[in-house]
């Protein structure tokens, strides 16, 4: 039986993420003073939907800017949460994925060769079936499922 519901908005809704992000710009207005407060030059962001970075030459307040979100009903998820350390004496960072890439170059070309492989290898019985797949459904599948993989590494 349907029912009428007027907090939030469907699942699935296209809507639904352009609000989330509205609101967090909302929140992170909040977090920005607070940092200011503190006579610290304010950690710069990059955003990407829900994914939040805070760069700054000092630690950003973790749980200074956690209070803040918490009182806009926003919720730090502890367990995907990650503190990535630069320095001269260390090449740790090279490893941190963002956004689906690893930020050192060569690790990162070095990670996607070894997915195209596997892609490539999971396919292995359609590329042995002859006359039974097509040669046009066999480029369609190499063309979305391995390469689609290193399409990074030309940009």
């Amino acid at each position: 039986m349907p029912f009428t519901t007027n907090i939030g908005t469907p699942q699935g809704d296209s809507l639904s993420p352009v609000l989330f992000i509205v609101y967090l710009e909302h929140a992170l207005r909040d977090i920005r003073p607070v940092q200011n407060d503190k006579q610290e030059s304010v950690p710069a962001e990059i955003i990407y939907a829900d994914d939040i970075d805070f760069i700054g030459k000092k630690d950003a307040d973790v749980n200074s800017i956690e209070k803040t979100l918490k009182t806009h009903c926003l919720k730090v998820n502890v367990d995907k949460t990650e503190h990535t350390s630069v320095r001269k004496d260390s090449e740790d960072w090279k490893t941190t994925k963002k956004v689906g890439s690893l930020l050192g170059s060569k690790e990162d070309i070095e990670h996607r060769k070894h997915l195209s492989k596997i892609a490539f290898n999971k396919l292995t019985n359609i590329w042995k079936s002859g006359n039974k797949t097509k040669q046009k459904t066999k480029i369609k599948l190499y063309n979305s499922l391995v390469k689609s993989t290193t399409v990074a590494l030309v940009l």
